[in-house]
């Protein structure tokens, strides 16, 4: 059997007689990565001497793109500049020339003490061990002109990050959520129970993470929690909640690339966990405020900065635009349709008649990149990435010739990405029926048939075959399939 268990939760492989060979095997694997002697198959001496060679350029940075899985190399200048002028914004950041994470600790600390002292329902528990500050960096945005940076800081090494996460999973139930979506299939749905007759667009707010009013912010969340009759109150003083939350956000020090300490006076960081709490906090609330004092649009709904709405005409769109910015002070843009046509999140949304219908979204920059199919990780992200295509193409296209057409442009991702290397060697056909199972079509025949065709190009035929996929069917729901031959099946 394995050995005894270290302190640290280590597994001391020093005994490995009579345990599975699999999980031997992964055990051993496991302690290899830990340990650093895990020897790459795919990444050799020379990638990672040629990759150092690299690094050592005096005069360029290697950073990532901002979402799009491509690195961008560019001049150390250019790039230190670009964080400067980011930095510089008084109204956002101030530069600190002591470091302030110890005082910073004992501040939060002292809060945390009050809190336990004063309620017995919420614990939070005390800050231990070192800290330091966090940093910032920036992500270059090739897909708009001028390839400006989005400013990230990261916070984990900070003493309030994991405060941060404790309150962001308290608050988030008291966020306002009328307008506001979860995920793609939310707005499929909302299109869905709407007629497509009028004037459709979009709306987004520029830079809404670093431009979020931190005060007013706390001020509408307490106003929630506290002074809410439809909400039950959190079980934390409302003074102590407020002083946590801005030595979450307004506190917490970072460094830049050049070694100076600063710390954000306004706004939110991408990298905080506060960040996506605060930004659909404010917005939920302003919205709650302007509706109530001019005309809601027949579709108005939210996905944190990017709205979608339909109207009668432009005039309304430049109007609730307008109403917007005066209320929250930001600046939004707007984009309309094209030939009845708009993109929205990853839904490519047409008005056809006096319905909505919606296809896969892929944007002009999108290089066709998944997992690679020779990459070290375990199988189980590779079989998740065909899992994660498949889930879009059924929940996003409203006709099968969509879904087929979706399926048959990722199965040349998935063939650029070599992902046949791996696929027959996967459980992916049995995976594949239970995650349409789960989007309660699996037994609709026109995709089990579309899957099977494209198995070929998987070399999957003898684990997805189209036999083996209605026999699964029909052994599910006798009805289902009754409803599917008379035509009735839809994507659910």
């Amino acid at each position: 059997m394995l050995g005894q268990v270290a302190g640290q939760g280590m597994v001391l492989i020093d005994n490995i007689l009579g345990v599975n060979s699999r999980v031997a095997r992964d055990s051993v694997r496991d302690q290899m990565y830990i340990r650093g002697h895990f020897r790459s198959n795919v990444l050799k001496k020379k990638h990672i001497d040629a990759d150092n060679e690299l690094k050592k350029g005096p005069n360029i940075i290697i950073r990532k793109a901002d979402k799009t899985a491509a690195f961008v190399l560019m001049k150390k200048e250019d790039y230190f500049d670009k964080l400067k002028s980011i930095l510089s914004d008084t109204t956002r950041f101030k530069r600190v020339n002591q470091d302030p994470t110890e005082s910073l600790k004992k501040k939060v600390n002292k809060l945390i003490e009050a809190n336990n002292s004063a309620t017995n329902a919420i614990h939070l528990n005390k800050l231990t061990g070192e800290y330091k500050p966090g940093y910032c960096y920036g992500n270059v945005k090739i897909h708009k002109p001028g390839n400006k940076l989005r400013p990230i800081i990261a916070q984990i090494p900070t003493p309030t990050y994991h405060l941060s996460k404790r309150l962001c999973a308290l608050l988030t139930p008291y966020v306002p959520a009328t307008y506001s979506l979860t995920s793609a299939c939310d707005f499929i749905d909302i299109l869905k129970h709407n007629n497509a007759n009028g004037f459709i667009a979009s709306l987004d707010a520029e830079s809404l993470f670093t431009q979020i009013p931190v005060n007013r912010t706390i001020d509408f969340i307490c106003d929630k929690i506290y002074r809410d009759n439809s909400t039950p109150k959190l079980e934390i003083p409302e003074n102590i909640l407020r002083r946590l939350l801005i030595c979450c956000t307004s506190e917490a020090p970072f460094t830049c690339p050049q070694g100076n300490l600063y710390s954000q006076v306004d706004g939110v960081a991408m990298g905080s966990p506060l960040g996506v709490l605060f930004a659909n906090f404010f917005m939920g609330s302003i919205e709650e405020l302007i509706f109530r004092s001019m005309k809601k649009p027949e579709i108005y709904c939210r996905y944190i900065d990017d709205i979608f709405i339909k109207v009668n005409d432009y005039q309304e769109v430049e109007n609730l635009r307008l109403k917007l910015q005066e209320a929250i002070g930001l600046k939004f843009t707007t984009e309309h349709n094209v030939g009845n046509t708009m993109p929205f999140l990853d839904v490519l949304v047409t008005q056809s008649g006096h319905n909505f219908t919606t296809n896969v979204y892929t944007k002009p920059s999108n290089g066709g990149q998944c997992l690679n199919g020779n990459s070290e990780c375990p199988n189980r992200y590779k079989q998740s990435t065909i899992g994660a295509y498949v889930r879009r193409a059924l929940t996003h296209c409203d006709t099968w010739s969509k879904v087929h057409q979706e399926l048959e442009r990722t199965t040349q991702e998935y063939v650029w990405c070599s992902v046949s290397v791996w696929s027959n060697k996967s459980n992916f056909g049995p995976r594949c029926v239970r995650c349409l199972r789960r989007i309660n079509c699996a037994t609709c025949l026109p995709v089990l048939f579309v899957l099977g065709a494209l198995c070929s190009s998987f070399i999957l035929s003898n684990v997805l075959s189209p036999e083996f996929m209605i026999a699964t069917a029909v052994s599910r729901s006798q009805t289902r399939l009754r409803r599917v031959m008379s035509g009735v099946g839809k994507v659910a």
